[in-house]
């Protein structure tokens, strides 16, 4: 029964474990900001060894907030960061035309500017930059859906959706985004599972032999007690005294 207890409560730990690192994750998703700078620290997204992944840039609070970020994005790394690893698939030169956003936040769109589109041609590159954009652009703004649009060439002419002017299908890029955060988590899933494991193998193993160890050495005790009242008993004078 003790056995049972123990197991239970380190599967518990387990799930308490777990529990800790999503909501680790979570609260990495979220800005942080500083009330006295007026500024958030916000998730930037570019590519690090062929995934997704962040680093923090500072921006002003506010209600531009999210254009920052995305600005920010287009900048590309910084010096210290390219030495790192990081790069970008966007186009030098990109810029920021204007965003909407839709009253009840479902959808939040960008309209970038037609540098993008010398990423026609190689849509393995573009669904890359359009990934980048779009879960930037989703961690900042919280909407659950991003539109990214190209400028057109003339003045007057209507946006282009960047996924039809670049020849993307939009899987291409969310499969681009999954991958990004997918291997990290996989990962902490990994390791958290092998302690896991490791802790009830080691219950499982060292409870029985403490068990076993404890009733062998009760049993040691016994038989010496019972031993010592025997031969106590044959000590024992038997009262009668001889004349």
């Amino acid at each position: 029964m003790k056995r049972y207890a123990i197991l239970m409560l380190a599967f518990l730990c387990g799930l308490i474990l777990l529990s800790s690192s999503s909501l680790a994750f979570a609260q990495e998703e979220e800005p942080l900001t500083s009330e006295e700078e007026g500024q958030s620290s916000m998730s930037v997204y570019f590519y690090l060894d062929g995934e997704l992944s962040a680093v923090q840039r500072d921006v002003a609070g506010g209600g531009q907030m999210v254009e920052f970020t995305v600005l920010e994005l287009l900048n590309g790394p910084s010096e210290e960061e390219s030495a790192q690893g990081y790069l970008t698939y966007i186009p030098e030169g990109v810029k920021l035309q204007y965003s909407t956003v839709k009253q009840d936040n479902s959808e939040y769109s960008v309209c970038l500017s037609g540098e993008l589109l010398e990423l026609k041609g190689d849509p393995e590159t573009a669904a890359k930059a359009l990934a980048q954009i779009e879960r930037t652009a989703m961690e900042a703004s919280g909407a659950p859906k991003i539109g990214v649009t190209v400028a057109g060439e003339n003045t007057g002419d209507q946006p282009e959706d960047a996924y039809t002017a670049l020849g993307v299908a939009r899987e291409e890029s969310e499969e681009q985004e999954e991958g990004g955060g997918g291997k990290t988590v996989l990962i902490v899933a990994i390791v958290l599972g092998v302690i896991l494991v490791g802790i009830l193998v080691f219950l499982a193993i060292y409870i029985p032999r403490k068990h076993k160890g404890a009733s062998t050495r009760s049993k040691a005790r016994g038989a010496r007690s019972k031993k010592t009242r025997s031969g106590s008993a044959k000590k024992k004078p038997s009262g009668k005294t001889k004349r």
